[in-house]
């Protein structure tokens, strides 16, 4: 199996989804394949292997791959819910914050972006490196224009992201 993840074509497709007929139980199996065909960025064909996965081995990982595939194939509201579980699921961890933040973002949800925004910058985390610091920053960013956005708003003007 090594050599569908060394091999930068795409892997043989067929020989995978018959395996996946096999295995469809077995939790090390579907993490494996669902890790391929998201890095494929085939989200349409990745979902159903990510939702089995993440039933077998729930994971923030997986529930923020499960968000992004849900969020790629138009499905906002499950995104959502998938997002916000992984964030959940590891509160300390700052990942799988960001990464419901920038959904918000990117679906025009800039509201709820900016309330996520202000939660990276007053979380604790277990762990606060180059990951942690960036985030923040970017979360600072966000929220200055956010506020210069909504006082523009007010005054008549336009909201960014609008």
């Amino acid at each position: 199996m090594r050599v569908f993840i060394e091999n930068k074509e795409k892997a043989d497709r067929t020989i995978l989804q018959k395996a996946q007929q096999t295995f469809w139980y077995n939790a090390s199996y579907m993490l494996f394949y669902s890790a391929i065909v998201f890095n494929q960025k085939e989200y349409a064909d990745a979902l159903p292997v990510v939702e089995q996965a993440a039933r077998l081995q729930p994971s923030s990982y997986l529930f923020s791959e499960l968000g992004e595939c849900y969020y790629q194939v138009g499905n906002n509201e499950q995104a959502e819910q998938a997002f916000r579980k992984a964030a959940e699921m590891t509160p300390g961890y700052v990942t799988p914050h960001y990464k419901l933040f920038s959904f918000f973002r990117q679906s025009g949800q800039l509201e709820k972006a900016a309330a996520i925004a202000q939660y990276l910058l007053d979380a604790i985390y277990k762990q606060y490196g180059s990951n942690a610091i960036f985030t923040r920053q970017e979360a600072k960013d966000f929220l200055e224009m956010y506020k210069v956005s909504v006082a523009q708003h007010q005054e008549g003007g336009k909201m960014i992201g609008n």
